[in-house]
């Protein structure tokens, strides 16, 4: 295996675009995975930096961000789409930005070799080259080998078959319609924090999709659906489930058709369950303000430790945030924010980011006064 250097990356940092993404005349800082495991010594080097600097379990990875393992280390990579990346001792990737919020996450691979649980699909390739796009769920091993210009080489490990085209299918035999959507989840709402009893169920419910026979229900334990918990097939459009202890629960559905075809997992929802009934740390903005002015300050009671703040144009504050901030203090101030609606909450910062609020907040920002 070839040496890496620094100055590879500098001169390679051009082509893999890095740096945060502006789209619609927004800067997009977008948190695309986390380091949620390291076995030795690791290193990430931020867009648009020269330095490396240490890696840790809990760093938050954006696009245009490079990741290094060294000799006899590795880490484990949680993609906020849906899936993890076990990157492989002495190898280097890199979170890739995107041209759209649309589009798969981007990942380059350098340098050595990962293995992609995945549950969303992803895009690899080597710095510079034509990508390939691994469909989920499967697993897979992806490896950069030896020698410029070549392209990452690509195994399926384990996974679901492609569908047969009706064409490769005996005369008579017709394959049953797909589903073609996914649902929509209801409640609890986004980053739910409810009061864990041991007797206790929490109801899951969700939107019904059109031509579906039943739904494919999926609870675990972390946000890649690595550490499952319980799966489960309902008739219906909701779901008892018994939480097995406190902390982050993590749930999504699926819509499976008339033929068993599973469709497409609905974007998952974080739900953690506490010793005590929570309570709402946001003190303000009030839910639904509207402010005249771009620049906002955000406000909450401050418990120790560090806080992320972020604000997004949907509806969950972690989903393609175009405000997030890590800081000690219990305010944090966003100078400029484009005419909108955006959702905003606060988190305790650590492996696990865990809510202050018990809803995310909206905001409604009309622009400055003539």
């Amino acid at each position: 295996m070839r040496r890496f250097s620094v100055i590879g990356v500098v001169a390679l940092a051009g082509c893999s675009g890095a740096g945060p993404a502006t789209r619609d005349g927004v800067l997009h800082i977008d948190v695309s995975a986390t380091c949620a495991g390291l076995n030795g010594a690791g290193e990430v080097r931020r867009a648009r930096h020269p330095y490396w600097e240490p890696l840790g379990v809990g760093t938050p990875l954006k696009e245009g961000d490079w990741v290094r393992t060294l000799g006899g280390a590795a880490a484990q990579l949680e993609l906020l789409a849906g899936g993890r990346l076990d990157v492989a001792e002495k190898s280097v990737v890199v979170i890739e930005p995107r041209a759209t919020a649309s589009e798969p996450t981007r990942v380059a691979i350098e340098e050595g070799e990962l293995r992609a649980t995945l549950t969303s699909a992803i895009t690899v390739r080597r710095p510079g080259g034509a990508g390939q796009v691994l469909l989920a769920p499967a697993v897979y091993r992806v490896a950069a080998p030896d020698g410029p210009g070549m392209n990452v080489e690509v195994t399926r490990l384990a996974g679901d078959e492609p569908p047969v085209p009706d064409a490769g299918r005996p005369a008579g035999v017709r394959a049953s319609p797909r589903v073609t959507s996914f649902p929509s989840s209801v409640s609890p709402g986004i980053d739910a924090r409810l009061k864990f009893d041991p007797r206790g169920w929490v109801k899951l419910t969700w939107s019904s999709v059109a031509g579906a026979a039943r739904y494919r229900v999926q609870t675990a334990r972390d946000w890649s659906f690595t550490q499952e918990l319980k799966n489960a097939d309902v008739e219906g459009t909701s779901w008892l489930m018994r939480p097995d202890g406190l902390g982050l629960h993590v749930w999504r559905v699926a819509a499976v058709g008339a033929g068993g075809e599973l469709g497409e997992f609905g974007y998952a929802r974080r739900l953690f369950l506490e010793a005590e009934t929570p309570t709402d740390l946001l003190v303000s903005p009030a839910d639904g303000f509207t402010s005249t002015q771009a620049g906002v300050t955000f406000s909450w009671e401050a418990r120790g430790g560090s806080y992320r703040v972020m604000v997004s144009k949907g509806s969950d504050p972690q989903r393609q945030p175009v405000f997030n901030e890590v800081t000690s203090l219990s305010t944090a101030t966003v100078s400029a924010l484009a005419p909108g609606t955006y959702s905003w909450g606060v988190y305790q910062e650590g492996s696990v980011l865990k809510p202050l609020f018990l809803k995310p907040r909206r905001l409604v920002v009309g622009g400055a006064k003539k």
